[in-house]
C-alpha cells in the first residue's frame, strides 16, 4: 500500500521553518514541517496547501509552492510517498520563531526526525547551487 503525503517547507534566506511535533507518537517533541496525508481524489499541491492552512493558519496559494522533489520510504507493508514543494516566505507570513538555520536543524543533537534530516541535506545543497539563500 502507498501512502501519499504532501509536505511543504516554508524557507526565507538561509532558514526553514518547522514547527514542533505534538503527535503521541515516537516523533513527538520533534522539528517537522508543515504537511499531511492526500485525501483521495485530491491533488497533491492542493493537499500541501490545505495543509499548511490547517496547521499553521496561514493561507497559501498554489502557484506560489514550488514542486520540489519526492521520497519514498518503506514502512513495514506500506511505501511512503512524500511529495516536497518549497514556499519562499517573501512576506513573513510564518513566524519568525519557527524559523531555524540549517545548521541548527542538521546539528547532532537536533530533535529531528531521520528522514527530515535527509531532507534537510538536500534542500540545503539545492539552495546554495540555485543561489536562493
Amino acid at each position: 500500500m502507498i501512502q501519499l503525503i504532501s509536505i511543504v517547507i516554508p524557507f526565507i534566506e538561509n532558514k526553514v521553518w518547522t514547527q514542533m511535533r505534538t503527535s503521541k507518537d515516537e516523533l513527538v517533541g520533534t522539528h517537522e514541517f508543515p504537511g499531511g496525508k492526500v485525501e483521495p481524489n485530491e491533488l497533491p499541491e492542493v493537499a500541501a496547501a490545505r495543509e499548511v492552512l490547517e496547521e499553521t493558519n496561514v493561507r497559501i496559494e498554489i502557484p506560489q509552492l514550488m514542486k520540489w522533489k519526492d521520497y519514498y520510504w518503506n514502512k513495514g507493508s506500506q511505501t511512503i510517498w512524500l511529495k516536497i514543494y518549497l514556499y519562499q516566505d517573501k512576506q513573513l507570513q510564518f513566524s519568525d520563531v519557527g524559523y531555524k538555520s540549517f545548521e541548527e536543524l542538521l546539528a547532532p543533537t537536533a530533535a529531528i526526525p531521520p528522514a527530515n534530516r535527509e531532507i534537510l541535506a538536500d534542500l540545503s545543497a539545492f539552495l546554495v547551487k540555485k543561489a536562493v539563500i
